[in-house]
């Protein structure tokens, strides 16, 4: 999820979408076992099928609270979390940095802990999740009126993650068929 001025970037959450059922997964690099517990990854099946792996909040140095005034990354997490909602995946998951607040803004949002106070990379951080299908994350209200002007101005901002992705496969598939009869 990017957010920009014109040309220019203001910010970006990287979601990646994902099925844990599939061992490879849970054998990726999000999943270092020097930060991620064997105990927590081999429960993570248990939780759902549908995860979205939330791995890196990116601000322009300009947009940052200290430059800019602005609270630029609870916006970014308020766009994320809407976003989120829509697509409803069984479990999102993350890092969140404690020494930046990150793992405050997740915690108002409803984030349940599954491991806390481990390290990434020096840096501490909590392991979290949501879990949108059982319970919304919440949406800080302040920001309702520019989520609402996101989503009027990106017919994808709110469009369900796996229906978009289930209709471009179909429509592919449509494509290959006419091919064939063509």
């Amino acid at each position: 999820l990017g957010l920009s001025m014109g040309k220019n970037p203001i910010g970006m959450i990287c979601h990646r979408y994902v099925d844990i059922r599939h061992s490879s997964v849970r054998k990726d690099s999000f999943f270092h076992r020097g930060i991620w517990p064997e105990d927590v990854v081999s429960r993570l099946p248990q939780l759902g099928n549908r995860f979205v792996l939330g791995s890196h909040v990116f601000i322009h140095p300009d947009f940052r609270k200290n430059a800019s005034g602005l609270p630029t990354k609870n916006l970014l997490c308020a766009l994320s979390f809407d976003h989120l909602n829509y697509s409803k995946p069984d479990v999102v998951l993350g890092m969140m940095r404690k020494d930046k607040g990150m793992h405050d803004v997740f915690y108002k949002s409803g984030a349940v802990t599954l491991h806390a106070d481990t390290n990434w990379y020096q840096i501490p951080v909590d392991l979290i999740a949501f879990f949108p299908v059982k319970k919304p994350i919440l949406v800080d209200p302040q920001f309702k009126d520019t989520i609402e002007q996101v989503s009027r101005g990106c017919e994808r901002f709110r469009k369900n993650f796996y229906e978009r992705q289930f209709v471009r496969e179909m429509e592919n598939e449509s494509e290959r068929q006419n091919r064939r009869a063509g």
